[in-house]
């Protein structure tokens, strides 16, 4: 690396330090708050088996702060861990450096200081999706000290930041933060705490999936068990739909796997929706002069990833339905698949077009009808790709003799179907 190089480098990290002790709001003064318990293995056990949970239910390694002040009964990921004594020694920290900061700035008019009202801290907990994320928190050893860091709109794309670690005296007295630079490969080997705002997904977006719910706004949650089995082993891939009509069959959507990583590594791993179309179910065909009476129906899939699966390039068992009802005139099948992202990212809105071309035959006369629509992509989020899946050898015997699934694969993400539908990309 070239001597400027590195002077800028250094600069950049500088200016990343003194911003984070330098700053006060309610992000930099609540991580100030919680990096004074970095210390406390009690503490870091909380929020390690909080991690955990979160990674077992299938979500990303993180802990959602707003539980600190949530009833045991109201608590969605991470029931069972007592937060209680973490919440107030978060409250007891943020109330020391508040009068602190507060005190300085009354005595130095040039120095703006916090506002007279002290903020309580459940107040912002409850109001924001704080989170801590933990990356690789599977490889802790249950002892080091985690290194502590903020990410928002400053730093998220940086791959190299500054981190702090408390420094205490022999009477437990934080006397300073010494200051050490992590970037990925650091975090995999080594305790590293991200504090910033969840906006991929908001709490208030997840289920309740400490109590077994895995379905909210229409939207599947998938459990985050790997694979273990080959992505192509024999399933029971295609099955009626009910057993008065021979020809509406389910179809089911068999693994996945990212192998791509679609957000900065401060932001986690990535989040997918895997969003299939189809006609309304339990609704036959039907048509009224040139009008098809018929709607669409959305069943989507959210897929969430952390990023030692997507490195390991491990594949996640779905099983779940991705066509509930495909009736014999419905030609085609449309996917969309979506990343959620930061928010604020990406260039606009956008409305993502689909087609699904149905034959409809009245009185001896056929004539294709074509039902269209639109997903709406939210500015956050990251159009991936749209697949459209044909129904042309669903009848034919190698549905029967068959037994396997085959791998479709675009922009570093893997999914597996029924070998014998068609595809044609969109």
């Amino acid at each position: 690396m070239s001597c400027k190089k590195e002077t800028l480098q250094e600069n950049r990290i500088n200016q990343l330090k003194e911003r984070f002790l330098k700053n006060e709001n309610n992000l930099t003064n609540l991580t100030k708050s919680i990096s004074k318990s970095l210390t406390d293995k009690d503490f870091v056990k909380r929020v390690h088996e909080s991690v955990t949970k979160a990674r077992e239910l299938g979500l990303d390694e993180t802990f959602y702060l707003k539980e600190l002040t949530l009833p045991e009964s109201k608590k969605k990921i991470a029931k069972g861990v007592d937060h209680t004594t973490m919440l107030k020694k978060i409250s007891n920290n943020f109330e020391g450096s508040y009068k602190i900061n507060l005190k300085a700035s009354l005595n130095n008019p040039d120095t703006e200081g916090p506002d007279t009202d002290m903020p309580e801290i459940e107040d912002i907990l409850e109001a924001n999706d704080y989170q801590i994320y933990w990356p690789y928190a599977e490889e802790w050893d249950g002892e080091s000290t985690p290194a502590i860091l903020i990410v928002d709109e400053f730093n998220k794309d940086e791959e190299i930041v500054p981190a702090l670690i408390p420094i205490r005296d022999s009477n437990n007295r934080l006397i300073r933060y010494d200051t050490i630079i992590v970037n990925e490969s650091y975090a995999m080997e080594n305790p590293v705490w991200i504090v910033g705002e969840n906006t991929e997904l908001l709490y208030e977006e997840i289920p309740d999936l400490a109590n077994g719910e895995r379905v909210k706004d229409s939207v599947y949650f998938l459990p985050t068990p790997v694979a273990t089995v080959t992505p192509t082993a024999p399933l029971n891939k295609i099955s009626l739909a009910s057993t008065g009509d021979n020809n509406v069959y389910k179809v089911d959507l068999g693994r996945f796997m990212a192998e791509k990583h679609y957000d900065p590594w401060l932001k986690g791993g990535s989040e997918f929706y895997l969003i299939f179309t189809e006609t309304a179910t339990n609704v036959a065909v039907s048509t009224t002069g040139d009008q098809l009476n018929t709607s669409t129906q959305i069943n989507s899939i959210f897929v969430d990833r952390p990023r030692k699966t997507i490195n390991k390039k491990q594949w996640v068992d779905v099983n779940k339905i991705a066509v509930s009802h495909w009736r014999p005139e419905v030609y085609k099948t449309a996917l969309v698949i979506i990343e959620k992202d930061w928010s604020g990212l990406g260039s606009k809105e956008e409305k993502i077009p689909y087609d699904i071309p149905i034959n409809y035959t009245e009185n001896g006369q056929s004539k294709t009808y074509n039902l269209k629509g639109e997903i709406k992509i939210d500015k956050r989020d990251d159009y991936i790709t749209t697949k459209t899946f044909d129904r042309n050898f669903i009848f034919s015997n190698l549905n029967k003799l068959g037994n396997s699934w085959a791998i479709y694969s675009e922009k570093g993400l893997n999914w597996t179907l029924p070998y014998t539908i068609g595809t044609s990309y969109h």
